[in-house]
């Protein structure tokens, strides 16, 4: 799914209810899985300054910050500050209406990490250094939206820390969740560290975050799918949790009986699920704006992961 293109006006973008027995460590699964496609930052030519986020050499970290471009032998540079980047740079055009956003995200500590991490990998190169590869992770992150987060990072700190889980997570997924994890529930940190885990309301109280383009979504369950604000994320490919502990499981399987559609063959030639987990395969048209009224569901309590 991570590696499907986002989907523009005017056409339908994949929505996968991941059917599972147990919540447990299915988001770091995906995630892990996730952060190995290529990243996709679509491009926007700006010839006059505009607030763009993307990795600041004054500030030494991902930031908001006028860039533009200008042509530079027979190529495009990239200006971001008082730099010239003349092979460019990756960046994202902020939508309107977000607010302004200050602060260290990255810290010295952190920073040091990473470059090594990069540089070992092999990731990083003379040509590509270590930041533009945390810049293009930042830039196309993995957005999860749902309740609960303190039992998700309590997972992820079984995954990382319990001799037992050793390996399950990539060097990559390791590395890009180091970060502390209020940077990553922060709303507006959003772009600025590679995977964002949002609560159901964060889209609606910062609605700029609707226009955003990620790399994948992941639904922690189906009603925070179904009461989404419309135009939240459409277009990206997503992923719905379909917790069979919950009871919105029963409505999921309701909901999305006569919406199902035959997988296409990027899918059914390339997923061999484990025993226990299935897939439902959806299509949603893309709207970028949403004139509609959201959906007044009940809230819910998350209870388990």
């Amino acid at each position: 799914m991570a590696e499907q293109p986002n989907r523009d006006e005017g056409e339908e973008y994949p929505v996968g209810i991941l059917s599972v027995p147990t919540g447990q460590f299915v988001v770091w699964a995906l995630f892990d899985g996730s952060v190995a496609a290529a990243p996709k930052i679509h491009h926007v030519p700006i010839s006059e300054p505009l607030l763009c986020t993307t990795w600041s050499d004054e500030q030494r970290q991902i930031a908001d910050v006028m860039v533009h471009e200008k042509e530079f032998d027979a190529s495009i540079a990239t200006i971001i500050g008082m730099t010239t980047h003349t092979r460019g740079f990756p960046f994202v055009k902020l939508p309107d209406g977000v607010e302004a956003r200050s602060g260290r995200v990255l810290e010295r500590k952190e920073s040091l990490f990473l470059k090594k991490f990069f540089a070992a990998e092999g990731l990083a190169k003379p040509s590509k250094p270590w930041y533009r590869c945390w810049a293009e992770h930042c830039l196309s992150p993995i957005v999860v939206i749902g309740d609960g987060q303190k039992f998700l990072f309590h997972q992820l700190d079984l995954l990382r820390n319990e001799p037992v889980s050793k390996g399950w997570l990539s060097p990559l997924s390791l590395a890009l969740t180091s970060i502390e994890s209020q940077k990553v529930v922060g709303a507006t940190d959003v772009l600025r560290v590679p995977i964002s885990v949002l609560s159901s309301q964060a889209s609606r109280v910062h609605s700029w975050i609707q226009n955003l383009r990620p790399r994948l979504v992941i639904y922690t369950r189906w009603s925070y799918f179904q009461r989404r604000p419309l135009a939240a994320f459409s277009g990206v490919p997503t992923i719905v949790i379909s917790n069979r502990r919950v009871d919105s499981s029963l409505d999921c399987a309701r909901d999305t009986e006569l919406l199902l559609k035959k997988p296409p063959d990027w899918i059914s030639n390339s997923v061999n699920l484990p025993r226990g987990l299935s897939l439902r395969y959806l299509e949603y048209p893309v709207i970028t704006s949403n004139g509609l009224q959201d959906l007044d569901v009940n809230e819910e309590e998350d209870e388990d992961f």
